[in-house]
C-alpha cells in the first residue's frame, strides 16, 4: 500500500513530455493537455494554433 500511495503522488506531480505535447494530470487523475489546431499542405503538418489550453475532463463521467 505504501509503494501504491508513493506512485500515485508520484504521477499527480509528473509532467510528461509525449508526441502530443506535454500533459498533466488533474485531480480526478484525468490527462489535462493543449489540444493543437494542425495544418497538413503540402504532405507537411504544421501547428498552426492551439484549439483548447490546458483542456481537462472534470471527472463527473457521462450522465
Amino acid at each position: 500500500v505504501n509503494q501504491k500511495a508513493a506512485m500515485i503522488k508520484a504521477m499527480e506531480v509528473a509532467v510528461i513530455d509525449s508526441p502530443r505535447g506535454k500533459w498533466t494530470m488533474s485531480k480526478a487523475h484525468n490527462p489535462v493537455q493543449d489540444i493543437y489546431l494542425r495544418e497538413v499542405s503540402n504532405k507537411e503538418n504544421k501547428v498552426i494554433g492551439i484549439a483548447a489550453k490546458a483542456l481537462a475532463d472534470s471527472g463527473a463521467g457521462c450522465r
